[in-house]
């Protein structure tokens, strides 16, 4: 079922992480957002992409990953507006 799949993406997505495989971390991460961009576990799995980025030298990549983070999830965000108070 659609639960089943979307718990094994979040674990093979944190341990791409753990591994430092940034594209694959960006890949599964991402397509768990788009699976469920409204889920409470979107601002976490948008997290983990932009701290994948977080001092390896792509400085452009990880600002870029800030502001679509801010963007998506930020306070004028309907994902915020969802999951305020």
């Amino acid at each position: 079922n659609d639960d089943d799949v979307r718990k094994a993406l979040e674990l093979l997505a944190y341990r791409y992480s753990m591994a430092g495989q940034r594209e694959a971390t960006r890949l599964l991460f991402g397509r768990l957002i788009e699976m469920d961009s409204q889920s409470p576990k979107a601002f976490d799995y948008k997290y983990q992409i932009v701290q994948s980025y977080l001092n390896v030298g792509q400085e452009k990549k990880y600002l870029a990953e800030i502001k679509e983070w801010v963007s998506e999830f930020g306070p004028e965000s309907q994902w915020y507006q969802a999951h305020k108070g």
